[in-house]
């Protein structure tokens, strides 16, 4: 079984394939704040995740296309990540990064309990993007909301 040692959670932006990370987190170093952004390459996985898919790096060292990020997980003594999509009902909105103390992949429940947070983050910003919705349109926005669940 491979040790997840912290996790990152970076906002994905599609239209420049970036990732900027707005929280990091091991057991000796919480971080939350935009502490970097880099290019998510190679863009074949930003692809992945805006499907909803799982990406696996099982080795850092020997990635097929390395890339700025890549460099910047092995510094914090990364051997190998999963990527987990954050996906609201519309689009790709983060990515959760489970890093790994050893080359591989996460076990089975790793992965179920890396599906479970990312799913709730997904969740949590559907929510707060209606709430933000709500308080700024008031009456035309309830409307709005009204008509996309009938629709439903």
């Amino acid at each position: 079984a491979m040790g997840c040692f912290g996790v990152s959670v970076g906002i994905a932006e599609e239209a420049a394939a970036e990732y900027r990370v707005s929280a990091f987190c091991t057991a000796d170093e919480p971080r939350i704040g935009v502490t970097g952004h880099w290019a998510m390459t190679p863009a074949p996985q930003l692809a992945a995740l805006a499907r909803g898919e799982l990406v696996v790096v099982p080795d850092l060292e020997n990635a097929e296309a390395p890339s700025p990020l890549y460099a910047t997980l092995s510094h914090v003594c990364a051997r190998a990540f999963v990527a987990f999509p954050v996906r609201t009902s519309t689009r790709l909105v983060a990515v959760l990064l489970a890093l790994l103390d050893a080359p591989g992949t996460l076990t089975e429940e790793g992965q179920i309990i890396g599906w479970e947070v990312a799913d709730q983050l997904g969740i949590a910003v559907d929510h707060a993007q209606l709430r933000e919705r709500l308080s700024m349109g008031g009456a035309a926005a309830f409307a709005e909301l009204e008509r996309q669940l009938v629709a439903r």
